[in-house]
This record gives structure tokens, sequence and C-alpha cells, in this order.
């Protein structure tokens, strides 16, 4: 049914660009968890890999973004500079509350987002295992 060269292009390992969207916010709300954790416990060392983890994947979400072009991917963005301040004045319950929201809201359009890539209407990640950029 799908073009055996598309589905080359529009998986990789398996994933779709929003299963990997998803694994993002996963990886970022553990993390912040984890470095909340941390810091309760007084573990500086383990603190910083965990926050220092968190924003790193915080900033990758940014980087997908086009905020320039779309007024949604603006509004994300802002909402993902919050979250960073947030964790950065340790807010992890704020932090980790509006992760989990933008969470839910990519979830709730994961199964036509997977469709749209399917079926060739959503870009694809490239053979390098690179994200076309489009938000």
């Amino acid at each position: 049914m799908y073009n055996d060269a598309y589905q080359m292009r529009s998986m990789f390992n398996g994933w779709t660009r929003i299963d990997m969207l998803l694994a993002l916010y996963d990886r970022a709300i553990v993390s912040a968890r984890q470095a909340q954790a941390a810091h309760k416990a007084d573990d500086k060392i383990q603190f910083a890999e965990k926050i220092i983890d968190a924003q790193r994947v915080i900033l990758a979400l940014h980087a997908g973004l086009k905020p320039d072009e779309y007024e949604l991917s603006h509004n994300i963005a802002r909402l993902l500079h919050f979250i960073s301040v947030r964790l950065g004045e340790k807010n992890f319950d704020e932090a980790v509350h509006f992760l989990e929201k933008l969470r839910s809201s990519f979830e709730q359009i994961r199964e036509e987002a997977t469709k749209l890539e399917l079926a060739g209407k959503l870009p694809s990640f490239d053979l390098n295992g690179h994200v076309n950029q489009t938000a």
C-alpha cells in the first residue's frame, strides 16, 4: 500500500515524528522529576546531571519549532521558555505540570499525525536520522 522508499525514509527505527516528540517530552518530564528528587536529597551531582538533561531536552524541543512562521510554534516556544525558567527556579511541580500538558496535547493528535506521516503529508525523518523541521 505504501511506497517502500517512503517507508524507509519516514520511519527511523520504527519511530514516527510524533513518537519521537512524545519520547522527548517523556524524557524531559522524567529528568525534571529526577532533578527534583536529587534536589530534595541534596545530591548536587545527580541534581546537576538531571537538570542539565531536562534543560537540554527542552532546548531540543524548542529547536524543532519555527516560531517566526507559525503562531502555534511561537506559543509553544514561549511555554517551553517558561518551563525552562521554572526549572532554573527549582519550581519543579509547575515545570512538570506544563510539560505534561504539552505532552498530553500532542498525544491527542498522535493517531492523526501518524496517518499523515505515513501518507506522506507530513515531513519524515531524513535518511541520516534527522527530523526535517516543520512545526
